[in-house]
């Protein structure tokens, strides 16, 4: 079951934190595999940006884990994952996939509002600022472009 959770984090919170992922100087990683069924030849790329993974950080984690921390009631983190979804000239699904094949909590965060969003089997939950979905983790579901905006920007959190 997913739970969409609007204004999640206070307007100052969320506005220093869009205006640093999505600002000029923020650190981005090229990616020509959305998931693991894609291949280079599906022209499907995006931007990664992994705040933790397995106990390696980068600079962003503590802004992220302050703000996120105590709201999402994590007890143990997984990983943290900034994406960049360049806008497409038609809507992509990208392919179901499950993030971790074991029980766990997952969220998407998104940064900025457009026409994509989070695909779930039996809904979509539309990519709007500072909105929230949460669910299990090792259920499928998949991400997508956008078209009405430069790029899709979203947080995606594994946790316990």
């Amino acid at each position: 079951m997913n739970k969409v959770i609007d204004n999640f984090l206070d307007k100052k919170s969320f506005q220093e934190l869009q205006q640093t992922i999505m600002g000029k100087s923020f650190p981005w990683y090229y990616e020509s595999v959305i998931n693991s069924k894609h291949s280079t030849v599906d022209n499907t790329l995006y931007f990664v940006h992994i705040p933790y993974h397995h106990n390696a950080n980068s600079s962003f984690y503590e802004i992220i884990k302050d703000m996120f921390w105590d709201k999402l009631k994590i007890k143990s983190l997984i990983r943290i994952k900034i994406n960049c979804y360049p806008k497409t000239d038609k809507l992509h699904i990208n392919e179901k996939h499950i993030d971790y094949d074991y029980k766990h909590k997952a969220a998407v965060f998104s940064l900025n509002t457009n026409d994509g969003g989070t695909h779930f089997p039996n809904n979509k939950v539309d990519s709007i600022e500072n909105r929230i979905v949460l669910f299990d983790g090792n259920k499928p579901h998949s991400s997508s472009t956008c078209t009405n905006q430069k790029a899709r920007f979203n947080i995606n959190f594994n946790y316990f």
